[in-house]
């Protein structure tokens, strides 16, 4: 295989790119993708070496004797000596998609993103299942000792299952969540995180000093249990002051995971809260141009990729004039 000159910066960043693009990439991402390919004619060619790396990869994996959850790579083309970071970069990349989720689960490495409009679950092989929002990225990474998630952006629900030698932790704007066995949803929204807890209990604490973003009980450890939610304010910097926890219905539960079969249900929630939901799940956006009504307040049931519901809505009941333009529609008050 012969390839361009060699330039580990270079490299790295194909390396990089080719991973991301793997698990998904959103579509503001892809945009970034092709600006660097264009940068620098370099850019493409060393990205299309390591896709052929890949592809070798594929074509060997029917023929890798996997036992005991150990591979062995027949003899094969010899890479040129800069490529073989790469290759056993690849080579990890293959062995967690094709060998480890059914030979060994306690290794395994993802990555996985949604789009706009899109949401995707992810079944792990511990039996673990991560439902991923509108525009979420997560990376998920598994080995004996624990199973740990970064939520880069974005929304998730966690089902895990029961496993005490082995915490599932999601880390997350410089937080992490800590839990066993449970259910519990995590969004990071501008500067503010959420977590609620549908079963069982978890630990939420800062990352850097291990402080616990609860309230401190006299007599153990502080947790956030089944039915309660806690809100940090992500600019405020004193942990716990920065936190609230408060306790949610059995109906506000069902609210906030409608999402998971693409429904929005609100209760006398701003406008503005509205539209920024429904901005999340279609390419079409809606744009309030009066500060009034984006105060206003509103409740109904509505699907997640039927932005036009909420528009007719607003115009037929609220004094509402819409203006549609390609893919955006403005909404302000008839005057």
């Amino acid at each position: 295989m012969n390839g361009p000159p060699s330039d580990p910066e270079i490299d790295a960043r194909a390396a990089e790119w080719f991973g991301r693009r793997e698990g998904g990439l959103s579509p503001a991402q892809e945009q970034e993708f092709q600006r660097w390919l264009a940068a620098d004619r370099r850019h493409a060619a060393h990205y299309g070496q390591f896709d052929e790396t890949w592809l070798l990869l594929a074509e060997l994996k029917d023929r890798l004797p996997v036992e005991a959850g150990v591979a062995s790579i027949p003899q094969g083309p010899r890479f040129p000596h800069r490529w073989w970071p790469a290759f056993a970069a690849a080579a990890a990349l293959a062995l967690g998609f094709f060998l480890w989720p059914r030979s060994n689960p306690q290794f395994a490495r993802y990555a996985i993103a949604t789009e706009a409009a899109g949401m995707k679950k992810l079944e792990l092989p511990d039996g673990s299942v991560v439902r991923l929002n509108a525009d979420t990225e997560v990376a998920v990474e598994l080995t004996p000792g624990e199973r740990r998630v970064d939520l880069r952006r974005g929304e998730a629900h966690f089902t895990v299952a029961k496993d005490s030698s082995r915490p599932f932790v999601v880390n997350v704007a410089g937080m992490s969540v800590r839990a066993i066995g449970t259910a519990f949803n995590v969004a990071l929204k501008s500067s503010r995180l959420e977590v609620f807890v549908t079963e069982g209990k978890v630990h939420v604490e800062e990352n850097a000093g291990g402080q616990s973003v609860l309230p401190q009980p006299a007599d153990s450890k502080p947790v956030l249990t089944a039915g309660q939610k806690v809100v940090v304010d992500l600019a405020l910097s004193r942990v716990p002051d920065a936190s609230t926890v408060l306790t949610m219905s059995a109906s506000e539960v069902e609210q906030a995971l409608a999402w998971q079969i693409k429904l929005l249900e609100f209760d006398q929630k701003r406008l503005s809260d509205v539209i920024a939901e429904f901005n999340r799940y279609n390419q079409h956006q809606l744009v309030i141009a009066d500060e009034a009504l984006a105060r206003r307040t509103f409740g109904g049931t509505f699907r997640a990729d039927n932005y036009e519901d909420l528009v007719n809505l607003l115009e037929t009941r609220f004094g509402v004039v819409a203006e549609r333009s390609g893919n955006q529609t403005v909404l302000r008050l008839r005057r």
